[in-house]
């Protein structure tokens, strides 16, 4: 029989040592790191989920319905927000451009960050065509943003709304509603 000797080193203690604090540790450790890591990233999208909700909740009361003009020169820009639920944001734009192609149509879009970006769907001249538009809210106005564009199938898209520059001069303010007729 073999007799165990507790306060002496064995090539064998010393092989369980090397195998226990090279291989064993190192990977128990970089296995729980990853699980932490898993964890802190799935209660991190929680809690932005919960942030996104929250936001389109305050976006209800923070875009006002109504009617907001534009006026640039002798032409006249209409917005008539109609619907602001859960961030989703309905209503009517009308350009009334002097001596140029005129439109109006309906809008759809949603209202995040105090950007709204939609789907503008308008008859002109005799045809319709569908485009995105992208206001930024400051204050009570709306400062409606243009960048390039590309179309995706029948609809023209911004190609990065990251790339959008927003016009000072092109500033939808609160108005009466008698100005959206």
């Amino acid at each position: 029989m073999i007799q165990i000797k507790w306060r002496e080193y064995t090539w064998y203690s010393k092989l369980a040592a090397l195998i226990f604090f090279v291989l064993v540790l190192p990977g128990l450790t970089f296995y729980i790191g990853v699980q932490y890591e898993k964890t802190n990233n799935y209660l991190k999208e929680i809690e932005k989920q919960s942030n996104i909700q929250n936001n389109t909740k305050l976006a209800e009361e923070v875009l006002e319905k109504g009617c907001y003009t534009s006026v640039l020169r002798k032409d006249k820009y209409t917005f008539e927000i109609l619907g602001s639920e859960n961030g989703l944001v309905s209503g009517r734009l009308s350009y009334n451009n002097h001596e140029k192609d005129s439109s109006s149509g309906a809008f759809l879009g949603v209202f995040k960050d105090n950007i709204l970006l939609g789907e503008y769907s308008s008859f002109s001249e005799g045809s319709s065509s569908i485009r995105q538009v992208i206001f930024k809210k400051i204050n009570q106005n709306l400062m409606q943003g243009y960048g390039p564009m590309v179309f995706a199938g029948d609809k023209e898209i911004f190609d990065n709304t990251n790339n959008v520059v927003y016009d000072q001069n092109t500033i939808f303010s609160i108005s009466s509603l008698e100005d959206c007729k």
